[in-house]
């Protein structure tokens, strides 16, 4: 379908019926080609919903995917909105996979999703370059939380070999070194670091940092980001208890009146 062609039917036949081939046609040129257009997969799905006895599952699974390959934009959230629940609800099927597949990587559960994933490689074929896609997704979500971590524990969050690893640490600029300490900061994405041993908590810079001590093995320390590094605080550093009083007794005269 050529982009004059795509623009006629988001313009004027939205709803004409005939058009739905054509959107669910172009759909699986996205998915043999390796683009998205957000747009058009949220037309087909609206379509599915005026017209729901035309729905085709195994089309909404893939721009299920390829929304997912987007994330961590809203386009994959958006995508939900428009699949029919009692569909997301039939455990076992592509549509409730790809659904808890998003659940884990938009909660930081990287190690359960390629766990998941493993085992439904049915799923994950619809699209080519899913799995890819993916660790980039997990790599870049690490880079905005993590200074440093293990190599076992970026190992794990990547879905990939030891040998693996090595390649695609120096193609993301991540060191690999002796030092025995993580330190991680901001709360984005924090669920990362719930299910390990946390030993002590500070404030730095304004910031949560959390420091997670281990016994032994290299760790992998990722580029410096405007995301992962301290940033020191420009507001006042303390504030007098006067300019305090001063703010209750308002706000307190406000809820009186």
């Amino acid at each position: 379908m050529s982009p004059e062609q795509l623009q006629e039917i988001l313009t004027y036949h939205r709803f004409d019926v005939s058009c739905l081939s054509d959107l669910e046609q172009y759909v699986a040129q996205q998915v043999a080609e390796g683009f998205y257009n957000h747009a058009a997969n949220l037309a087909c799905l609206k379509f599915y919903s005026v017209f729901p006895d035309k729905s085709n599952q195994q089309v909404i699974a893939q721009v299920m995917l390829l929304a997912m390959m987007r994330l961590p934009s809203n386009e994959f959230t958006e995508v939900l909105y428009l699949v029919p629940a009692h569909l997301l609800q039939q455990q076992g099927t592509p549509l409730a996979v790809i659904e808890r597949f998003g659940t884990l990587m938009e909660g930081g559960r990287f190690e359960e999703f390629w766990a998941d994933m493993a085992k439904t490689a049915d799923v994950v074929s619809m699209v080519p370059g899913f799995a890819n896609q993916m660790r980039e997704v997990c790599a870049a979500s690490m880079e905005q939380v993590m200074q440093s971590t293990s190599r076992a524990d970026a190992q794990a969050c990547l879905g990939l070999s030891n040998a693996q690893c090595t390649e695609f640490f120096s193609k993301r600029s991540w060191k690999v070194e002796g030092k025995q300490y993580e330190l991680s900061q901001h709360c984005l994405h924090l669920q990362l670091l719930l299910h390990r041993k946390l030993r002590c908590c500070n404030l730095l810079g304004g910031c949560l940092v959390i420091c997670i001590y281990r016994d032994s093995g290299n760790m992998v320390k990722l580029p410096r980001n405007e995301h992962n590094y301290p940033v020191a605080p420009t507001g006042p550093a303390a504030i007098s208890v006067d300019k305090v009083t001063t703010v209750m007794n308002s706000m307190f005269q406000g809820i009186a009146a």
